[in-house]
């Protein structure tokens, strides 16, 4: 898998000429301009309602600005339950992280 690009993103909005309304989700690049990495549609058959929309395009951003500190979070606290020969206390805890690291990661358990 290739690399995401690198955050944090923003959400802005964009009415196209059609009429159908765009929420986009965009990060600053090198030289300051916006890159244009997702957009949540609203407005054509089939869409989200724009609420949905709205929602959908924050759930984005907050996800994928959380992302690798959550990561980072949950494979420290493994460490240190397995570290400290904790598993058996926390196992059903231990079990709830890999499976949480799994799923950042892309990983199958």
């Amino acid at each position: 898998m290739s690399e995401h690009t690198p955050g944090p993103v923003i959400v802005g909005s964009f009415s196209a000429e059609t009429g159908h309304a765009i929420q986009y989700v965009q990060t600053l690049g090198n030289g300051k301009q916006p890159i244009h990495v997702c957009e949540c549609h609203s407005g054509r058959p089939g869409d989200a309602t724009r609420d949905q929309r709205d929602a959908n395009a924050e759930f984005i951003a907050l996800a994928w600005n959380a992302h690798d500190v959550l990561l980072e979070a949950c494979k420290m606290m493994l460490r240190l339950i397995e570290g400290e020969s904790l598993d058996e206390r926390f196992d059903g805890e231990a079990e709830c992280l890999r499976a949480a690291i799994a799923k950042a990661t892309g990983e199958t358990t």
